[in-house]
């Protein structure tokens, strides 16, 4: 057990060093990827532009120009809530353990019944992911933070929603590409991961977390929904008159990504 917790512990060491091997070849766009044949290429970036609405080797706004806008843009704010939402939810991670002890077995006894959970999430989060994948619509598996206490529970670091939170920043917020701040969003929603720690007390019964919990799912549920609707109402935008194209251009949409039949896809 000392062994597997300490190769745990090592895990971020090993993810810095590949990290900073990765980046010195590792190219920023599909048409300077060397590993690429020049029709891989080619592909590549045409998926990238369709789905970004924009080239992906063009842009004239600087990292700093980018984030300013990252600052004042509401849909990036609206990823940085539903984050830290996600991460309160996945503060049982941390606390499992301890609420099992609870139940009064020994130290192996109690070890063993926290493995059920991990086996369930398995499951479940493999079955929304598939059902999401098929249907190409991100908020199903976003719908499924319902399940996430449990989905939390099959990794260190948590991925649940987060992965498709990702991919919301990187598609809805496409252009400029240094708007994204997925940083800040891992900077401020991962807060959650702080002050939630200090809700688990009063045991058996956590009141403080639990209810912290449930008020979490709440508002990561809504928020989802209200966003969805959000969206689907630009896209109708997008696809009608040029009026109606030019007040969804007032959301942050650009011509280019009009003139390229971009949409806001996942929902």
């Amino acid at each position: 057990m000392k062994l597997l917790y300490k190769m745990d512990r090592s895990e971020g060491v090993v993810t810095i060093g590949c990290g900073m091997i990765g980046a010195c070849f590792m190219p920023e766009c599909p048409h300077n990827a060397r590993l690429l044949k020049p029709i891989e290429r080619e592909y590549a970036g045409w998926r990238l532009e369709m789905e970004a609405g924009a080239g992906e080797a063009n842009e004239d706004t600087s990292t700093l120009g980018g984030f300013k806008l990252a600052l004042l843009y509401p849909k990036v704010w609206t990823m940085v809530w539903c984050m830290g939402m996600g991460q309160a939810i996945g503060s049982i991670l941390s606390s499992f353990p301890v609420i099992v002890n609870t139940l009064g077995f020994n130290k192996t006894g109690t070890l063993l019944r926290t493995a059920p959970p991990y086996l369930l999430a398995a499951i479940v989060f493999y079955t929304i992911s598939y059902v999401s994948d098929v249907s190409g619509t991100l908020v199903l598996l976003k719908l499924g933070i319902i399940a996430d206490p449990f989905c939390r529970l099959t990794c260190q670091y948590p991925a649940g929603p987060q992965i498709t939170l990702y991919k919301t920043l990187n598609c809805h917020m496409a252009r400029p590409y240094p708007k994204r701040a997925a940083g800040l969003m891992n900077a401020i929603g991962g807060l959650s991961n702080v002050w939630t720690f200090y809700l688990y007390y009063d045991a058996p019964h956590y009141y403080a977390a639990f209810g912290c919990v449930l008020g979490c799912t709440i508002s990561f549920m809504i928020t989802i929904t209200l966003y969805k609707t959000y969206v689907q109402r630009m896209n109708r935008l997008l696809g009608g008159t040029p009026e109606q194209q030019r007040q969804a251009m007032k959301s942050g949409v650009t011509q280019q990504q009009v003139d390229l039949g971009w949409r806001y896809i996942g929902y």
